[in-house]
């Protein structure tokens, strides 16, 4: 920092503050020639800014410029009138700069003075070279003091408020050391230090929701290994109460697939997944039900996620997993949409429903119960049709016929496949 200025700015302010000064700010330069025993001569004046602050809370701003005489002492400083003509014209030619801060140098000097464990005064008898020396004795530069400062302000951003933390009603942890996939655990893809916990709480009582990032009634927040708490970044409020999205979640052995009511939904900005999603909800026993999954890419509506685990949930299988691999995962969502929607057995909320392989996006997997059926009713039909082709039209009658029993389904699929297959059969027998 330019501890002159610095120097300049606070014997300004001491001259021109008043009860009601908060700050003062050097804005830019102005140039004008003076008359001098030697001719005409160029004189710069600094441009400074006082901000008061009335009490009626309003807040004014008062000009002032002065400038260093030969000896380097401050002229007399001159404050401006708000309709000085004169220097209006001036100002308009002003050679502005970054505006600089009395308040905010102020705060740097506190900062230096901190780190390096002296007064701020002792810094400001420091010359620059041995300030850089300094600090580089204690492995800093300026460049980190600043560094530190801005993460530092980040953190206090993403800190939750105090009101918000002894007001949770409910609360559920969820490791992020589990994998969600083949190959990556939840904090890979959140971006959080291994050890971290995803809280998904449910906060009550605040009246102020401005308080809070999210508009839903659950919230999300990052417990770090150190136990502090956090707003994550990577996590963005897209539903509120059943996130009018069409939610489809796996159970831990992909042994069910169940359509699912959801209070939030946060997407997920990462470098490892995209189209990502955190769904929460509130389970049948009162615990926040917390998944992991992708958005079809196409609409964000069509959800199809895994249950986390957690105290009530154990671990998920590999072959869930690999389902929600960015591979398997995100491409494959609309063909996922397709067999879930078109089965005639796909349940809410806690019935029985299709299971994994048959909401994977392969028409060859999970039906082979239904192709065996189908293919005895009429050795034609196995003889005509591919199994591909079988299973598309047993789909086509689910969607064509959703009240029906899947017994029913089969029954018409038979009939229509093998009436098919002797017609496209027949011509080729003469």
């Amino acid at each position: 920092m330019d501890k002159s200025l610095y120097e300049i700015m606070q014997e300004i302010y001491a001259q021109k503050k008043t009860e009601f000064s908060k700050d003062i700010k050097l804005i830019g330069t102005l140039t004008s020639e003076e008359d001098s025993p030697n001719g005409k001569v160029l004189v710069t004046n600094d441009v400074f800014l006082i901000i008061d602050e009335m009490p009626d809370g309003t807040t004014s701003q008062r000009f002032v410029i002065t400038g260093l005489d030969k000896d380097g002492k401050i002229y007399p400083a001159q404050e401006i009138a708000q309709d000085d003509i004169s220097f209006l014209a001036q100002f308009q030619n002003m050679n502005k700069v970054e505006v600089i801060s009395l308040n905010e140098m102020d705060k740097q000097l506190e900062k230096v003075a901190k780190k390096l464990g002296i007064s701020k005064e002792e810094v400001c008898s420091m010359s620059e070279v041995d300030l850089d020396k300094a600090l580089d004795d204690k492995g800093l530069s300026k460049e980190d003091l600043d560094k530190d400062e801005s993460q530092k302000s980040k953190q206090d951003e993403n800190t939750p408020d105090p009101e918000v933390l002894n007001n949770i009603n409910a609360k559920q942890e969820i490791k992020t050391n589990i994998k969600v996939d083949d190959k990556y655990t939840l904090a890979d893809i959140l971006g959080v230090p291994a050890g971290s916990k995803l809280l998904v709480v449910y906060p009550t009582n605040i009246p102020d929701r401005s308080k809070l990032p999210y508009t839903t009634s659950l919230i999300c927040m990052i417990q770090n290994p150190d136990g502090s708490i956090e707003y994550s970044d990577a996590l963005t409020q897209v539903g509120g109460k059943d996130s009018d999205k069409n939610v489809y979640e796996v159970n831990r052995d992909g042994s069910r697939v169940e359509e699912k009511s959801v209070k939030s939904s946060f997407a997920i900005k990462s470098n490892i997944v995209k189209n990502g999603i955190i769904t929460a909800r509130i389970g049948s026993m009162g615990y926040i039900e917390v998944g992991f999954g992708y958005m079809d890419k196409t609409s964000h509506k069509d959800v199809v996620s895994e249950r986390l685990e957690d105290q009530h949930t154990r671990y998920t299988t590999y072959e869930v997993r690999k389902e929600f691999s960015p591979r398997e995962g995100v491409d494959n969502i609309p063909d996922k949409m397709d067999e879930i929607k078109e089965h005639p057995e796909i349940s809410k909320n806690g019935q029985d429903g299709i299971t994994l392989a048959e909401a994977d996006g392969n028409l060859a997997t999970g039906h082979e119960e239904v192709l065996e059926q189908i293919k005895a009713y009429n050795p034609d039909i196995a003889d005509v049709f591919t199994d591909e082709e079988i299973i598309d039209r047993y789909h086509s009658m689910c969607e064509k016929n959703p009240e029906s029993s899947k017994e029913d389904l089969i029954r018409y699929t038979e009939e229509d496949l093998s009436e098919d297959a002797e017609h496209m059969k027949g011509p080729m027998e003469h």
